[in-house]
């Protein structure tokens, strides 16, 4: 079963690119990505993240 990862990147570029580096790997699928920390990210079962690549310098909020 692959690691089920999300994206908060506000860089698209970059957002796109880890996009691509994971769809190249059987291991991890994307099930999100978002340009901004939101407090409240709502989840369905499927779509719930094993881990968050996590910008910790977003305009205007802490990554941390």
């Amino acid at each position: 079963m692959p690691i089920k990862v999300l994206i908060v990147e506000d860089n698209q570029n970059l957002r796109q690119a880890l996009k691509s580096l994971i769809a190249l790997s059987d291991d991890f699928i994307c099930v999100g990505d978002h340009e901004r920390a939101q407090s409240q990210l709502n989840f369905d079962e499927q779509s719930l993240p094993d881990v968050i690549l996590m910008d910790i310098d977003l305009p205007g909020e802490n990554g941390i």
